[in-house]
């Protein structure tokens, strides 16, 4: 049988002690060079600096993007409203704003199509007759929250990105008129497998980008938001990603990028059967199982969730990472836990997925959305993480220490019930987060990142700008038998918390 192990909670600590001493030894090495006095850091300033750090995110959300939120979401109920009439036809408008932009400044052929993200209450005022196409095209800060667009260009292969410049530019005029949000992509065609007359055409579908991406007529994907950006040629194949679809046994096909981009430079892949199973892969680790795992995850809680009379309260995320695992084959050679093999052809259900499949650990988050008021059922939550904890089928022990797999906590908010709709919506809407390599963990946050108990996406920031966050949080460890031996009130005052890591 193989040996599989993982670095549990108690050989994290331990690590994380002796980094300490080596560092606090040389700083005091380095500090008797010069003085004599040594320079020492305690693990307990970095705890408290982790806490600091945490907080001072949240605070930074809500200082940058408090006023934006509530202007969004000034009138819930807006939120479930079809504008997509009103959208279609200020998105026409607004193109033609950019044809008139570019018209005397890109020479090469090329069109535009314009798919923005409105602020709600604009679109109600538009619907009402209350403003008109021009008030919004005219002043994009009032009523425009993200501005988007795709730039189709026919270039030749010594096409060295003029229009690059060009687009730069455009993003320095929307920052003028006042546009914080905006994203762009650049799709190369190539002239010699495109005619004008077919590039005309090609503008008037909804979509063109569906027509031509399985087609030898892209040369270069660009792409930029104020979050980051990415390019990679698309006429180039990587004969590594044979390698996943080998791993894998699933046909991989190239996708295009949203807003929410967070890894630069690669190419993104879906699985042909799939495309919104969207994943940056490069030559060296692919993110592909970890968010198969994420979804699964989630579909698992939201139905434990449901079941156990708290549907509609809990926003939820499951976070699955590779940090700090090894897996041990037969031979003693560890391997990340990303590098096994697992066939996605047999549509594996969710319990193979979570256990067979990706073979690492999971960081899950329970926010329950309270009203004013509203007592917190204890007897639920007990049942709830106990049904979570019992998900993980697939257990290993490194020594005498069992792998703890997951690591679960529960946060408290609360905000009226229409509200609770939209942020348990936004969860939903953004499960899959794991599309990204994180950045490596330094010193001063190594307490911060020792559970990754949120994402910087809609809905956390929708809690941070408009709810009201509770005194205290809950940290839920063990299996199913150890949760519910307790007693419901036992369970909500042993695992109380009034901070992260302590």
């Amino acid at each position: 049988m193989s040996k599989k192990s993982h670095l549990s909670t108690k050989s994290k600590f331990q690590l994380i002690i002796i980094l300490f001493v080596v560092i606090s030894f040389f700083f005091y090495l380095g500090s008797n060079r010069s003085s004599s006095v040594g320079t020492v850091i305690n693990a307990s300033d970095l705890i408290d600096h982790a806490d600091e750090q945490a907080k001072a995110n949240v605070e930074n959300v809500v200082a940058t993007m408090k006023a934006e939120f509530d202007k969004e979401y000034s009138d819930p109920s807006l939120y479930f409203e079809d504008f997509s009439e009103e959208i279609a036809v200020l998105d026409v408008e607004c193109n033609k704003s950019l044809e008139a932009y570019f018209s005397d400044k890109i020479e090469i052929p090329y069109f535009t199509k314009s798919y923005n993200q409105y602020y709600l209450p604009t679109l109600k005022k538009f619907r009402d007759g209350e403003i008109s196409v021009s008030d919004v095209v005219d002043d994009p800060f009032e009523h425009i929250r993200v501005w988007k667009f795709d730039i189709y260009t026919m270039v030749s292969e010594n096409y060295n990105g003029e229009t690059g410049n060009q687009l730069y530019d455009y993003v320095g005029y929307l920052e003028e008129n006042g546009v914080k949000h905006f994203m762009y992509q650049e799709i190369q065609l190539k002239a010699s497998e495109i005619t004008e007359i077919e590039l005309n055409k090609l503008k008037n579908f909804e979509n063109p980008f569906e027509k031509i991406k399985d087609k030898n007529v892209i040369k270069r994907r660009n792409f930029m938001t104020d979050l980051g950006s990415n390019s990679a040629r698309w006429d180039e194949e990587n004969e590594w990603v044979k390698d996943l679809e080998k791993k894998y046994n699933v046909a991989l096909v190239k996708v295009d990028l949203d807003y929410s981009l967070k890894e630069r430079s690669c190419t993104y892949y879906a699985p042909q059967n799939d495309p919104t199973m969207k994943f940056p892969a490069t030559e060296i680790l692919s993110r592909c199982l970890q968010i198969y795992a994420q979804r699964a995850l989630y579909e698992e809680i939201e139905k434990i969730v449901d079941e156990e009379g708290y549907g509609g309260q809990i926003a939820h995320i499951a976070i699955s990472r590779n940090r700090d695992v090894v897996i041990y084959d037969e031979n003693g050679r560890g391997r990340d836990p990303d590098v096994f093999d697992f066939d996605l052809s047999l549509n594996p259900d969710n319990i193979s997925i979570i256990n067979d499949g990706y073979k690492g650990c999971y960081d899950i988050t329970l926010n329950l959305l309270l009203e004013e008021g509203e007592a917190i059922d204890y007897a639920k939550l007990q049942k709830i993480t106990a049904r979570i904890a019992d998900l993980f089928k697939v257990n290993y022990v490194e020594g005498d220490e069992p792998w703890q797999r997951e690591d679960m906590f529960v946060f408290f908010y609360t905000l009226p019930k229409e509200e609770q709709k939209i942020v348990v919506d936004l969860f939903k809407r953004d499960m899959i987060t794991e599309t990204y390599f994180r950045e490596r963990t330094t010193l001063s946050n190594i307490y911060l990142d020792m559970y990754y108990v949120r994402e910087e996406t809609e809905g956390f920031h929708y809690l941070d700008t408009r709810a009201k966050k509770l005194d205290f949080l809950l940290r839920v460890t063990g299996n199913y038998d150890d949760l519910m031996s307790l007693s419901a009130d036992t369970f909500g005052t042993r695992l109380k918390r009034d901070k992260l890591i302590r």
